[in-house]
């Protein structure tokens, strides 16, 4: 069979893409040794903290482990006052069973398509645990992510080019091991739970400017270990 040139170029831009991508969520774990370079942080309320600078393309926050009972959400935003405040939000949600539910919201980037990525960084391994878009995205809200008895420790948001990613990790350096190895989680598409130190979301092509200025955190108020944002 002969392949058509543009479809010759269309595969190879795309596995370009994928690649970059994928050094993108490398840089993005094993930053728990930052310290904040810009940015200050204002509280708005007791469970209410917002971290802000002007903008920025790369955010490392790290925090204090964060348990939920129970119907109690911890979510975080990243903002835009440019696009009217939140543009992306990570929400976890306490469970009757004792774990977190995970969900996501892209609005409103409306990326093209979000890979939704678990990382072992214990194991040094990284899956694509599903890959969302069209009517996936068009609520707005992906709900169900996975579950898992994990806590969050640390955000991340790293943007560059077609590529924007925001990830959560639920692992920390210390201990016997080294690394906190996280824990299991239960993704929709698969039978088995997975291990997982960190899950990342990673947009593609997304349809608005994106300016980032701000990270606002609600529900708790975290205890910040580092911050790092530039």
């Amino acid at each position: 069979m002969t392949h058509h040139p543009v479809f010759r170029a269309t595969t190879a831009l795309r596995t370009l893409s994928l690649i970059a991508a994928t050094l993108l969520i490398g840089g993005l774990v094993g930053c728990d040794t930052v310290e904040l370079r810009t940015g200050e942080e204002a509280e708005t309320t007791s469970n209410e903290v917002t971290i802000q600078s002007d903008d920025f393309t790369r955010a490392d926050l790290q925090f204090e482990p964060v348990s939920l009972a129970s119907g109690e959400t911890f979510s975080i935003d990243l903002m835009d006052e440019e696009l009217g405040g939140q543009v992306t939000r990570i929400t976890h949600e306490g469970t009757s069973d004792g774990r977190h539910l995970l969900r996501a919201q892209f609005d409103p980037l409306n990326p093209a398509s979000v890979e939704v990525q678990c990382r072992d960084k214990k194991a040094g391994t990284q899956q694509t645990m599903a890959t969302l878009g069209g009517a996936a995205l068009k609520s707005g809200t992906v709900s169900g992510v996975a579950r898992s008895h994990a806590e969050p420790t640390s955000y991340h948001y790293i943007q560059d080019g077609p590529t924007t990613v925001v990830a959560v990790d639920y692992g920390q350096e210390g201990g016997t091991s080294g690394i906190d190895p996280g824990g299991a989680f239960d993704f929709p598409a698969l039978d088995q739970p997975v291990e997982c130190t960190h899950v990342a979301f990673v947009m593609e092509d997304v349809s608005s400017t994106l300016t980032a200025d701000g990270i606002q955190f609600d529900g708790d108020r975290p205890s910040f270990r580092k911050k790092r944002v530039e």
